[in-house]
């Protein structure tokens, strides 16, 4: 086969499968979902880890309590305290943070943007007990975290 009809081939798969998927797309309930139970696909969180870098926990400044432990890449907080971190500015528009209940049973995880970001991500909350791991996208701007712990163990939350 010579380099055009291979060409031509490709362009006709890609062409086959168009037409496939706006068929599909035609046939479907355009029923939105309700956002309170609605979970992205398995594949989405995937891509998403691909394309979001993790939050570098070595940037983040505590500005009250003690908790991050960036070479472990923990958080640790005392039986109910709570723990203020300021999260500078990059040049990526998300980064991603992801966390795990390591130990204790209740936490919170607060974020706040500054004003001007994107409204859909600039106030986020993470909450366990819940599903687990969790994850919340930290904007270009940066902004604030609290970090509670609400259960009467010591907690810890660790990136994976």
């Amino acid at each position: 086969m010579t380099g055009s009809k291979i060409f031509i081939a490709v362009l006709i798969i890609f062409a086959l499968l168009f037409v496939g998927g706006v068929g599909i797309g035609l046939h479907q309930n355009d029923a939105q979902p309700d956002p309170h139970n609605y979970s992205p696909p398995g594949w989405t969180n995937a891509l998403s880890d691909w394309l979001s870098p993790s939050l570098d926990l070595k940037t983040v400044r505590v500005v009250t309590g003690v908790c991050v432990q960036p070479a472990q890449k923990t958080f640790a907080l005392a039986a109910e305290s709570s723990c203020v971190l300021q999260v500078p500015s990059a040049s990526q528009k998300y980064r991603k943070l992801k966390l795990h209940l390591v130990t204790g049973n209740s936490a919170t995880l607060a974020y706040n943007s500054p004003l001007g970001e994107d409204p859909n991500l600039s106030k986020q909350q993470l909450s366990w007990p819940g599903k687990d791991p969790q994850s919340l996208l930290i904007l270009a701007a940066g902004g604030s975290l609290v970090l509670t712990c609400g259960s009467r163990a010591p907690c810890q939350l660790q990136m994976p």
